[in-house]
């Protein structure tokens, strides 16, 4: 072969008739069907390339998806993780392979890792942000700049990139719709996040400034709940509302901070199923009867929901359905189209834990 001749993975893989992945990995000294085996070497061995002379054989990958890279904030939770294995399911469909990293709900964690999963040149980017609004991003995504990225499960977070969501601030409003037509009006709502970026801003004037919004899920739900109250003719109650941490135990430091600074509440709309869970057992521990005293509502819909006792209900949202169309929108990419948005419809998921409201507490 000539010696300024490139030949790319993609060619050896045409002549082959095999996937482009599985030449990279027979050439990586990874096991390989044994019939694609033979193919692939009658394909080196005709235009005399050798498996092992990289001096000989140039290989170029940026053309075609081979490896992703994929990265959430925090594996342990079950959002993320059913969205990682809507991914994972599609990128086996489509012969790819995905490297995960996990920022464990650190921003700082987050911009580390990137740095390492760019050092391995990826061929594409599934980008789950810890949270970030407009202008918030970490400077280290430009390492990706070269390679296409999908931003999932936020929104309006890299201009110029897809997305792909679930319209939370529906949710938001159908989550307190729901209540509202249960008879509840003192509904209180815990805004999930990773880290407090908000500083001392009201979360009133936070929600009205939509550069705010996107990147953090529970902003845009905690719109729709204001959506929702507003056409309801319900006041806003600033009391009924507060911050913590995407955890079992953020929901149980929530409920009592919310409990501290009134008693007047008669239903509960967590932006979690494991906060929820932990919502109810600070309920419990105070005695409360759940849905007899208080309703809660989660959010996910995910198996933790037919867990709790009472069962717990939801917002539904296809967080596999997400995860598996964020590699759909990577090849389409990779393939030269035009890949715009796609956001997700929610629903609600009724179960033994919501009510009808029956007393006053007070």
């Amino acid at each position: 072969m000539p010696k300024n001749e490139q030949v790319r993975l993609k060619d050896i893989a045409k002549e082959a008739c095999v996937s482009v992945s599985t030449v990279s990995r027979f050439l990586n000294g990874v096991g390989v069907r044994p019939e694609a085996e033979a193919r692939i070497r009658k394909v080196l061995k005709n235009k005399n390339w050798s498996r092992y002379s990289t001096s000989r054989l140039e290989l170029q990958m940026s053309s075609s998806l081979h490896v992703i890279a994929m990265i959430v904030p925090d594996i342990q939770h079950n959002y993320y993780s059913t969205i990682v294995s809507g991914s994972l399911e599609e990128a086996k469909k489509k012969d790819l392979m995905v490297v995960l990293a996990s920022a464990g709900g650190s921003y700082t964690e987050e911009c580390e890792l990137l740095t390492q999963l760019a050092s391995i040149h990826p061929d594409g980017l599934i980008y789950v942000p810890v949270a970030s609004w407009s202008g918030s991003v970490p400077d280290e995504i430009s390492l990706f700049s070269r390679v296409p990225i999908v931003v999932a499960a936020r929104r309006a977070v890299l201009q110029g990139r897809p997305h792909v969501f679930a319209d939370n601030i529906s949710g938001g409003y159908l989550a307190t719709k729901y209540m509202l037509n249960l008879g509840h009006r003192r509904i209180g709502f815990i805004v999930g996040t990773w880290e407090y970026p908000f500083g001392n801003t009201d979360l009133l004037e936070l929600v009205k400034d939509t550069s705010k919004l996107g990147g953090f899920a529970s902003l845009d739900r905690l719109r729709g709940y204001l959506r929702a109250l507003q056409e309801y003719n319900v006041p806003y109650d600033p009391d009924l509302v507060t911050v913590s941490h995407w955890s079992f135990e953020g929901g149980k430091s929530g409920m009592a901070e919310l409990m501290s600074k009134t008693t007047d509440i008669d239903s509960i709309i967590s932006t979690s199923d494991t906060m929820a869970l932990g919502v109810i057992d600070t309920l419990k521990t105070h005695g409360f009867s759940i849905p007899e005293d208080i309703s809660v509502l989660g959010w996910d819909d995910s198996e933790l929901c037919k867990y709790a006792d009472p069962q717990l209900s939801s917002v539904g949202q296809p967080s596999k359905q997400m995860g598996m169309s964020a590699i759909d929108m990577l090849v389409r990419l990779d393939a030269g189209e035009k890949v715009d948005d796609i956001m997700y419809d929610v629903s609600i998921i009724p179960r033994a834990s919501t009510a009808i409201r029956r007393k006053v507490i007070s």
